[in-house]
């Protein structure tokens, strides 16, 4: 396991700042997209009732499916299981900026939320697979 720990001071901020970066992503995209309801639904000509079925899809998909990713990250490697789900996610995104509909909107969201959650919890585990374990600090150190 040693073999995987990452020593280089640059590559350390690096993975820090792109799992970072992803998991701001992830939170602003939410919020911007609950605020963003009203106006979507007049955009695409459908009523608030009928649009409210995207919030619950981010939450149905993440909700199942955030174990099975974790485990997967574990199995096939968290990088590899990151990088695909930044990639489904930026699909994602490019899907529902483009969606002309209600059907495309629902499938682009179904792809966003599959990413975020494929790259959620794998950012985490990076940055503690990668990363060297220091010893404590201060009046807490034995």
């Amino acid at each position: 396991m040693t073999g995987y720990v990452i020593t280089d001071r640059r590559r350390q901020r690096w993975i820090i700042a792109l799992t970072a970066i992803a998991a701001f992503m992830t939170c602003l995209d939410n919020s911007m997209f609950s605020a963003a309801l009203p106006t979507i639904s007049s955009d695409v000509d459908i009523g608030v009732d009928a649009i409210a079925i995207l919030p619950a899809v981010n939450l149905l998909i993440f909700a199942g499916l955030v174990l099975s990713f974790g485990r997967l990250g574990d199995l096939r490697g968290y990088s590899r299981v990151f990088a695909t789900g930044a990639a489904l996610y930026g699909a994602g995104l490019l899907i529902c900026g483009l969606s002309p509909g209600l059907c495309a909107l629902v499938g682009g969201r179904l792809v966003q939320s599959l990413g975020a959650t494929m790259a959620g919890p794998t950012a985490g585990a990076m940055n503690a697979f990668f990363m060297p374990a220091r010893p404590p600090e201060g009046p807490w150190a034995t």
